[in-house]
């Protein structure tokens, strides 16, 4: 028989200027009733409500306790009409709890804002959780009508809405939502959480088959669209005229696309005007013209030490290295558009380009997975940065080298000489968002580690599987500093080197308000006084009694800052963490150390 159980958290909510300010709960209290230390494990228990902003019950709202780390269970809920759940039996441990319902937005216990994580919340021995309640917030709707050049409404564009993200600690435009236009030419986003949106439309189909045609038409064998013709002459079709119209296909060219264009009606993201959406509202008559632009061609040709006639033919790739947008959730200028087989003499054709700086990227690869360590990199690989403006682009070539093996060895200091290397992986990320993959190696018993192959770009490098306490002390290839500048991937590379220390400093704290109040769920960013060093932050939040810890902390100059709502990833931004340099504590952490910070909170929208 399925059990239901049921919880609440206390989170109070203001709605003011358009705006969502969720209210601090006061934190949890002692843990009553928890089993003596040194006895038998007790299990923990939690309760609560779940209710609409206002007061009104939600039933029907999911209700999941998920931990932290480790393999405790998930423990699950569904709320009745009254909003009331109730979890039993927890296994004491550190947890995250978070509700859905559909037409609210997601939360967790002690979320501050909807794009933070929640509180950690740590269950003892025993400890009965009460009176948890959980304000639900609606979600909002843009709805509006999208038409073309003529005025004509637009069946099947997509329509996105868009919000501003840090990636890589750079401020771009995600897609949260999409949606296509009907047999009217409307739309409509639902499900947002408030804040402002930029909403984009654009309409491909009109081109993707013309240029799907194109491709296929000149990957193909010259004598492919004669003899398809003759077949269907001779069984009475009309072979000729086909044939015919598919060499018109790739004579045509697509003089104009519709690439996106943001409300009101521009091409340029940075122009585009604000939509706010408040919690329950529904934001109407969003109506834009998508614009068409000028599309151009580039044709080259892929050279390098690979044989057609060995089967491997060239995939070109044309990426755009604009960092204003991310596309899909998939990081930013990950958007392969134009992308296809070249011809079996490698020559390519780019078609219906809209004018912009692009990356064009060529790979050939021979259906595996590029050799052990090698990730699904290709066999060959080239790249080429380009321009393009208002002409069509002819004689472009694009050189594809093999990959190269990358060797590499770990070094244990005598303070991580119990630490089992095996159980770490490197990781090589392509600096730029290019369609060669990022492939990680696991470490051999001995310390040594090899890539087969590796596409000679530059990369960011990367350990994983490293014990809480231990830190990378230094990467190297030769005396060149990897760790900061990032691996440049030549045929001539050195050996890369990682040094290894177990003894990493601790920092514990809590954050506080006014007559030692605690401050549950502020991020606590420790920032190194080097920002491209991406190995060095360190996050933590806040739980339920205000308290942090930080493990694996090299030595170092640090500040530490504690936010109670920051955009996430925007400590990555050095202009961002720029705004409250005189609210930052630093710290001089020396190796192995123990230190104790109590850091000044930051209040949202300071």
């Amino acid at each position: 028989m399925k059990r239901f159980a049921y919880l609440i958290i206390g989170v109070g909510l203001t709605l003011a200027a358009g705006s969502l300010l969720l209210a601090r709960q006061a934190p949890l209290g002692p843990p009553a009733g928890a089993a003596e230390a040194g006895g038998a494990e007790a299990a923990a228990s939690i309760q609560g409500y779940v209710v609409r902003v206002g007061g009104e019950p939600l039933g029907k709202a999911r209700v999941m306790l998920r931990p932290v780390e480790g393999r405790s269970p998930v423990y699950g809920a569904v709320t009745e009409a009254g909003g009331a759940f109730h979890l039993a039996n927890i296994r004491p441990g550190s947890y995250r709890l978070h509700i859905e319902r559909d037409g609210y937005v997601d939360r967790e216990y002690g979320q501050i804002s909807p794009s933070r994580p929640g509180t950690v919340l740590v269950l003892l021995d025993g400890q009965d959780v009460r009176d948890v309640l959980v304000n639900m917030v609606p979600t909002g709707t843009i709805a509006g009508r999208v038409f073309d050049e003529d005025g004509d409404p637009i069946v099947g564009a997509r329509v996105r809405a868009m919000r501003y993200d840090y990636d890589d600690g750079e401020r771009v435009l995600n897609s949260v939502r999409q949606a296509e236009t009907d047999d009217l030419g409307e739309y409509r986003l639902y499900w947002l959480e408030p804040g402002e949106y930029r909403v984009s439309a654009t309409f491909e189909d009109r081109f993707r088959a013309a240029a799907n045609l194109r491709q296929a038409v000149l990957a193909a064998d010259p004598g492919v669209i004669a003899r398809f013709g003759e077949r269907l002459e001779a069984i009475g079709g009309r072979g000729g005229a086909l044939a015919d119209a598919l060499v018109g296909a790739v004579e045509d060219p697509l003089e104009e696309i519709y690439v996106d264009t943001y409300y009101p009606g521009t091409n340029d993201a940075r122009a585009s005007s604000p939509i706010l959406v408040t919690a329950g509202s529904e934001v109407r008559a969003i109506d834009f013209t998508v614009l068409p632009t000028r599309a151009v061609a580039v044709r080259g040709a892929v050279v390098g030490p690979y044989s057609p006639d060995a089967g491997l033919v060239p995939t070109v790739n044309i990426v755009p290295r604009n960092p204003e947008v991310a596309s899909a959730g998939n990081g930013r200028g990950r958007r392969f558009s134009n992308g296809g087989r070249g011809r079996r003499d490698g020559t390519f054709e780019l078609t219906g380009v809209a004018p912009g700086d692009y990356t064009i990227v060529a790979t050939v690869r021979s259906g595996g997975r590029g050799g052990r360590g090698g990730g699904n990199q290709p066999q060959l690989a080239g790249f080429t940065d380009v321009y393009i403006g208002a002409e069509d682009i002819d004689n472009l070539i694009v050189r594809v080298e093999p990959g190269v093996p990358v060797a590499g060895r770990i070094h244990l200091d005598a303070s991580a000489s119990d630490i089992d290397p095996s159980r770490f992986r490197v990781r090589l990320q392509p600096e730029l968002p290019l369609p060669v993959g990022g492939p990680n190696e696991r470490v051999e018993d001995d310390g040594t580690f090899l890539f087969d192959s590796v596409s000679p770009t530059t990369y960011r490098v990367s350990l994983t599987g490293l014990p809480e306490d231990a830190y990378v002390a230094a990467a190297r290839v030769g005396a060149g500093d990897v760790l900061a500048s990032g691996l440049a991937v030549t045929p001539d590379a050195g050996l890369l080197e990682f040094w290894i220390s177990g003894a990493g400093s601790r920092i514990d704290g809590a954050v506080t308000l006014e007559a030692e109040t605690a401050f549950m769920g502020a991020q606590v960013v420790l920032v190194p006084s080097d920002p491209a060093r991406e190995d060095l932050y360190h996050v933590a939040s806040a739980d339920q009694y205000g308290r942090f810890s930080m493990r694996g902390v090299a030595p170092g100059r640090y500040r530490l800052f504690a936010w109670e709502d920051a955009p996430a990833g925007a400590y990555r931004d050095p202009e961002f963490v720029s705004r409250y340099d005189d609210l930052g504590t630093i710290l001089e952490v020396a190796q192995g150390a123990l230190l104790q910070a109590q850091p000044q909170l930051i209040r949202a929208g300071r």
